[in-house]
């Protein structure tokens, strides 16, 4: 088992201890790792045995081995040679005798073991009598269709490489970082796991910069269970406080002898400031093994991950709850340990696989309420005893999936500021956490499907929340590459923004600014000219500011008789003597204006198909609901907006219109029953082309008609590899 944790300032001890009781027996106390007197002397104290052994300088007590009897039985205390329960089983379903109870062969850990069946007892003291009433049944039930690991078909693993795709765009644009680390290696720790962390730490260094960069390097201190004294003299030498290195000997002293070899338990801390500069150091404590299993590949940036946690909410981290600072703490451990994107899936399921990190929480499926339930429980207190690490790497892993690395970062700032982690898990992903448990109990349900080799849940013929959370997917999959490409484009010197003196917070114009960016990339202005947009607080100042010669007289009295503040929201338009087009954006910093409808809207009023502006023609549905799921994608993404959220308003319109649906009522602006009724057939429609072909399909889609000599139908098939009659079959589905 492997132990990871957090405590700001101070040093948590992740680890499973073995109570000892305190009686005394004969005027001796018998402790684990107390001091003794006599070497290899022998004592068995309340019904345990200790044996007294060399530990670096000192004789301490530790329990003394478990030794295989004579007769032939093994340290479980069964036979060799006969099924027993937890001993490995060949089938699956396969049954068996032991001492007259009932033992079944299933699933552990990913291998078949023996379990003692539910009601069944073990006698023992029927030694006398042959241990196996009857030979193993074989399982005879149908067989089960052989299930592809890692099936990038399945839910789970689409979220997983979603996830994913955001750990490639972070490091692809982060820079050389400017700190770095400092490794201390105590004098029996493996060289071969030092070596493993020194592959892996540079990359969390990178990943993490722009939030958390030391301005001295990380004192990563690793070592082995028994250099006790070495590593409580340097962390004292990097500048950690009294109150930190003065736990740890106790720490040490706490873990049973038995498990040095195997386990990893591991802790970090960060000193108090010393002459202006805060210390900040990693405490990773291994057993050899650990060289061998998946954790010793994610413990040093897991542990990394724990100090950005302490820098992103120094006072008010300890407010989050276990399952989501383990499972971040987990997840980045395998995605930055692990970020060869060839081998990353398959080296994710292995770390799943593998009972390193507390409990491991299932040996059969469960219900997605049961999973729900789970992570609940991991939420109070230290979690490793109910497989918080476990169902929390997969909880934050969907988390990450939706709003990236950016949605995690923001999610702590808003913690370090209010106080509440289930206030600034609303804020950020606007959701109860109750919800968000049911979402994620249904990602662990699939997953843990996958490890048992079990198939995935049959999918509904007619269109359901799956089928939502599919297309959700593969829009937000899209926009997110987008945004990443976006990166290294500046603003076009075509787009002019004028704002009135407080009509924008700081924080709302620099989301604008990036939008227009990620506009600009996606479809640049070059082909219509330029955009003028102003952004009024006053009517006055946007009379003045506004070309009043382009309106109609429609326009200009409702100029007339509204105010500013009647307008807050609204978007108005016209087209500019250059081919482009100028936009208002009537908005007031006390209004609530800046919603993820309104940052939806903003996307698709400027994001137009490339050829729109020369007027190409296309669809109506398709030339004006273009960008909604876009712009849907990118508020998630970027800012407070819930994708599914707006998919459920389309659906809501969608069945308000006339039915059955016909969407070619919408395929021109004429033959439509009403002038803003194309939205949400619109929506859905362009929602399924952006997941069969990406944005930038769509964006040529206009062109790729006018190549095709007008004929939209033709192009559409060759684009998309859909009919006409099929989407418009599967927009109205929605409608059901």
């Amino acid at each position: 088992m492997q132990g990871k944790a957090l405590i700001a300032k101070s040093l948590l001890i992740s680890i499973v201890f073995t109570i000892i009781p305190t009686q005394t027996f004969s005027a001796q106390k018998i402790t684990l790792g107390a001091v003794c007197k006599v070497n290899k002397e022998t004592i068995t104290y309340l019904k345990t045995t200790y044996t007294c052994i060399k530990s670096g300088k000192k004789l301490v007590w530790a329990k003394a081995p478990i030794k295989k009897a004579a007769s032939g039985v093994l340290a479980d205390g069964f036979p060799e040679g006969v099924p027993a329960p937890g001993r490995d089983c060949p089938n699956v379903g396969g049954t068996s005798i032991i001492y007259g109870a009932k033992i079944t062969c299933v699933v552990t850990g990913g291998k078949g073991k023996w379990k003692l069946d539910a009601g069944q007892v073990i006698d023992k003291n029927q030694a006398s009598k042959s241990p196996v009433a009857e030979k193993p049944k074989t399982n005879t039930s149908p067989v089960v269709p052989k299930v592809i690991p890692n099936d990038p078909n399945r839910s789970s693993m689409k979220i997983a490489i979603l996830a994913f795709e955001d750990i490639k765009n972070v490091l692809k644009s982060a820079s050389n970082p400017k700190s770095t680390y400092k490794m201390n290696a105590s004098p029996n720790v493996s060289k071969e796991l030092v070596a493993l962390a020194d592959k892996t730490l540079p990359t969390a260094v990178k990943f993490w910069q722009s939030v958390y960069s030391p301005i001295k390097p990380v004192d990563v201190i690793y070592a082995s269970w028994t250099d006790r004294d070495w590593t409580i003299s340097a962390v004292k030498e990097a500048g950690d406080s009294p109150n930190g290195y003065g736990g740890m000997g106790a720490w040490f002293d706490s873990k049973p002898q038995s498990s040095w070899q195997s386990e990893l338990g591991s802790g970090m801390h960060e000193g108090p400031a010393v002459n202006g500069v805060t210390p900040k150091i990693d405490i990773v404590v291994s057993g050899p093994d650990a060289v061998n299993r998946p954790g010793g590949t994610t413990t040093a940036p897991h542990e990394y991950t724990h100090n950005v946690q302490a820098e992103l909410a120094p006072r008010n981290f300890s407010q989050a709850p276990c399952w989501f600072s383990e499972g971040m703490a987990q997840y980045y451990g395998i995605a930055l340990g692990y970020n060869n994107e060839s081998t990353f899936i398959d080296n994710r399921r292995k770390v799943l696989l593998d009972r390193e990190f507390g409990t491991y929480p299932f040996e059969s499926q469960k219900s997605v309420a049961e999973w729900a339930a789970a992570l609940e429980a991991a939420s109070h207190g230290f979690c490793g005893g109910v497989g918080g690490y476990w169902t929390g790497t997969l909880a934050v892993e969907y988390l990450i999936s939706t709003k990236g690395t950016a949605g995690i970062i923001s999610l702590i700032k808003e913690l370090e500021s209010s106080g509440s982690f289930a206030g600034a898990f609303k804020s950020t992903y606007q959701m109860e956490i109750p919800d968000f448990f049911t979402l994620a109990g249904a990602h662990i349900r699939d997953q843990v499907a996958d490890l048992l080799g079990l198939a995935s849940e049959a999918a509904p013929a007619k269109n359901t929340s799956a089928q939502a959370s599919k297309l959700e997917a593969g829009s937000i999959a899209e926009v997110t590459k987008a945004i990443a490409a976006s990166k290294s484009i500046k603003l076009s010197p075509l787009i002019t923004l004028n704002v009135e003196n407080g009509a924008l917070t700081t924080a709302q114009r620099k989301w604008i600014e990036d939008s227009l960016v990620f506009i600009s990339s996606v479809s640049p202005p070059t082909d219509g000219g330029e955009w003028n947009l102003v952004f009024p607080k006053t009517m006055d100042w946007f009379l003045k500011n506004w070309d009043m010669s382009k309106e109609t007289q429609h326009y200009r009295d409702m100029f007339a008789n509204n105010t500013a503040d009647q307008l807050v929201a609204s978007v108005h338009s016209h087209g500019t003597a250059s081919g482009g087009w100028a936009a208002s954006f009537f908005v007031n910093p006390d209004k609530n204006w800046f919603n993820p409808d309104w940052q939806m809207r903003f996307i698709a009023q400027l994001l137009k198909p490339a050829g729109f502006a020369n007027g190409l023609k296309g669809p109506d549905w398709f030339t004006r609901s273009f960008a909604y799921p876009i712009g849907a994608a990118y508020s998630q993404i970027t800012s407070t907006g819930n994708y599914s959220s707006l998919h459920s308003d389309w659906v809501t319109s969608l069945s308000k219109l006339p039915q059955p649906i016909d969407v070619s009522k919408y395929e021109s602006p004429e033959s439509g029953d009403g002038t803003e009724n194309y939205k949400a057939p619109g929506s859905i429609a362009n929602e399924i082309l952006l997941n069969l072909g990406g944005i930038s399909k769509g964006v040529s889609f206009l062109k790729d008609i006018q190549a095709n000599g007008g004929d939209w139908e033709k192009t559409l098939l060759a684009s998309y590899g859909i009919s006409k009659t099929d989407l418009y079959s599967q927009v109205s589905s929605w409608s059901n």
